[in-house]
């Protein structure tokens, strides 16, 4: 099933945590361009100053002393990407791999680690051993009808903790380990973390995450805990279809009258679709 959402905010404003009047059915979106105006959007929540200082140009000397930068993370259950406001608009941050989307996914070998690209290309090798899916596990339990519909469908062990928690289980370092969900999405966040200071040159610590529309509390703050383990500090959760929204009128609100204009945006993905109605006008949306 499909609903709408529908928003009157600010363009700078801060959306609300709280549930959207948009219901949704579980799908989740694989394509680039989707992939690319999320974290696009995200990244431009940080409003207008933003610009200004991520456009400066310091000297590489001088980079200790540049301020730590906002970065939006658009985080799906098949990719991620990262984005951040510079040079007077928004980047979207390529990898190691020059790639600007970053597979969801962690592998664990017998002597390191993989996470993103890497963990993909192990993914045929070693398939139990390389978790993904991790945004439709996350902050539920292993109870929820959800998760039961799930579980045929992945390669990986995953069973029930003492709490009905989720957890997942790998040979890793040859040995059995455990983890649950919000751990493995706080090694992939890291990661994006890591690219994002790469490509910045400079240390990152406050992030805007997307997040669908009809994740419930406990998904939100099951985030928020993977976004804290992983070093960052959350500023905001954005709905993935506030973020689309955004990046559309952002930059056109000279393009609107006074009166009003209403844009249907169509999130569709793998795993859910999403459906908001926006009313712009030229100052607000």
């Amino acid at each position: 099933m499909t609903g709408v959402q529908t928003c009157a905010l600010p363009i700078y404003s801060r959306p609300s945590l709280t549930s959207s009047r948009l219901t949704s059915r579980r799908r989740e979106r694989p394509h680039s361009d989707t992939h690319t105006r999320g974290a696009s959007a995200v990244a431009s929540f940080q409003g207008p100053s933003a610009f200004h200082a991520a456009n400066s140009r310091i000297h590489p000397s001088l980079k200790e002393q540049r301020k730590d930068s906002v970065v939006g993370l658009d985080f799906g259950s098949v990719n991620s990407v990262v984005a951040l406001a510079r040079r007077k608009g928004i980047d979207v941050v390529l990898n190691t791999e020059s790639k600007r989307e970053t597979p969801s996914m962690v592998n664990f070998g017998d002597k390191q680690r993989y996470i993103g690209c890497a963990a993909a290309d192990k993914i045929n090798m070693q398939p139990k051993n390389t978790i993904v899916q991790l945004k439709r596990l996350i902050g539920l339990r292993f109870s929820d009808p959800e998760v039961q519909a799930l579980v045929p469908d992945l390669l990986f062990p995953i069973a029930a903790g003492a709490n009905d928690e989720i957890l997942i289980t790998v040979n890793y370092l040859n040995e059995q380990k455990t983890f649950t969900p919000e751990r493995l999405v706080a090694m992939i966040l890291s990661d994006l973390k890591t690219i994002a200071e790469a490509d910045h040159g400079a240390k990152v610590t406050d992030s805007v995450i997307s997040v669908p529309v009809f994740f419930t509390d406990a998904q939100r703050r099951a985030m928020l805990d993977a976004a804290s383990i992983a070093g960052l500090n959350v500023m905001r959760l954005m709905h993935e279809t506030t973020a689309t929204a955004l990046a559309y009128g952002i930059f056109k609100t000279a393009e609107f009258g006074d009166d009003p204009h209403n844009v249907v945006f169509v999130d569709v993905g793998a795993s859910a679709m999403q459906v908001c109605v926006v009313l712009f006008t030229k100052s607000q949306l």
